[in-house]
């Protein structure tokens, strides 16, 4: 199964680096631009969240689940 990326959703480096996506409309082929962490310079991806050509990577974008709101908060 392939999972797809979507730049719009709360995303990490696959080694779960926190990332900060600032564009999705840099020049191809590379349009997914954000900071890892601390990184004083952008980083940037392919429009799959992949950072090179090769399989998978630990510096490749993967989507993480979006934070829920407990159903049992207290009054």
């Amino acid at each position: 199964m392939t999972m797809t990326f979507d730049p719009n959703k709360p995303c990490t480096t696959r080694d779960g680096r926190a990332v900060e996506i600032i564009t999705t409309k840099g020049r191809e082929p590379f349009p997914v631009v954000g900071y890892v962490e601390d990184a004083t310079a952008p980083w940037f991806w392919y429009g799959t969240g992949k950072r090179g050509e090769r399989a998978p990577d630990s510096h490749d974008l993967i989507n993480v689940p979006e934070p829920r709101e407990s159903a049992n908060k207290a009054s």
